[in-house]
């Protein structure tokens, strides 16, 4: 008896051991899932082509980050409704799908009708745009990035009347910044190419059209004949948006400690999102 009880004391031990390993990892998804709220999607299992009818087969179920996804997602619950339909662009494995994808092809005749009710078209010219290749497909999204010059007053030295000493003034001038202008911006076409399908790499266009709002409209065209843009391409699964925008300037630059923690960033190991699953990718 003496010689088993250690055993059962062991097992025992072991068993509150698991139980209690058991507990945290459910108290930390619990922890995890308050944060970010998944939501279950409708997501790709393969490319599918315009034209293509959904079906089972082609389509999976993932988990993503409520604060990833667009308002027009289609979740898990809305499965049997879009059964059989047919989508009317390109879209890729473990992309979500969304309402708008929804349609025949050739249903879109004008651009009128791709844009949503509560949106506008703006369309701004490649040649003021920095940042814009054939990559840039209809549908895609970009960020939009202005430099522009805001007011600003600087000291500056002037001699006095006896010009034996100098005094300090202020003085009005303008300081070049960048920022994020607009985040998540849907790309309708590129050049005369919208909406119904993806144009080659090699597509030479000189203007870009933009789904905004009608105050989005107004900052664009208003950044754009004041400053210079830059579009930004995003990867077709992110949906969220930086929750800090700064104001890049000269001393931005030249702030050595600020870049060297802006390396640092780059080197730790980050947490991605791959066809609505987490992994840790060692960077």
């Amino acid at each position: 008896m003496k010689k088993i009880l250690p055993l059962i004391v062991a097992v025992v031990l072991g068993l509150v051991a698991v139980l209690g390993v058991q507990n945290y990892l459910k108290k930390k998804d619990e922890e995890y899932r308050e944060k970010v709220r998944p939501k279950q999607v409708i997501v790709a299992q393969r490319n599918i082509k315009s034209g293509e009818q959904l079906t089972l087969d082609i389509l999976a179920i993932r988990e993503f980050p409520e604060a990833m996804l667009p308002e027009n997602v289609v979740t898990s619950q809305d499965k049997d409704s879009v059964l059989y339909q047919p989508v009317s662009r390109d879209f890729s494995q473990g992309e979500p799908l969304l309402w708008t994808y929804l349609g025949t092809p050739k249903a879109a005749k004008a651009m009128s009708q791709v844009i949503r009710a509560d949106e506008r078209a703006i369309t701004i010219s490649v040649d003021n745009v920095a940042g814009v290749d054939g990559y840039i497909q209809p549908n895609d999204r970009v960020d939009i990035y202005v430099s522009i010059k805001i007011p600003d007053t600087k000291k500056q030295q002037v001699p006095t009347k006896d010009s034996e000493q100098v005094t300090m003034i202020d003085v009005d001038t303008l300081k070049p910044v960048t920022f994020i202008l607009l985040q998540n911006v849907t790309v309708l076409a590129t050049g005369s190419s919208f909406f119904q399908e993806q144009v080659a790499t090699d597509h030479e266009y000189h203007s870009v059209t933009l789904a905004v709002t009608p105050m989005e409209a107004a900052l664009v065209k208003f950044a754009s004949e004041n400053g210079s843009l830059c579009l930004a391409l995003r990867n077709s699964q992110d949906f969220g948006e930086a929750s800090k925008v700064e104001i890049i300037e000269m001393n931005t630059i030249l702030d050595l400690a600020k870049l060297r923690e802006l390396q640092e960033d780059r080197k730790k190991r980050v947490e991605v999102y791959r066809q609505g699953k987490m992994q840790v990718v060692e960077r």
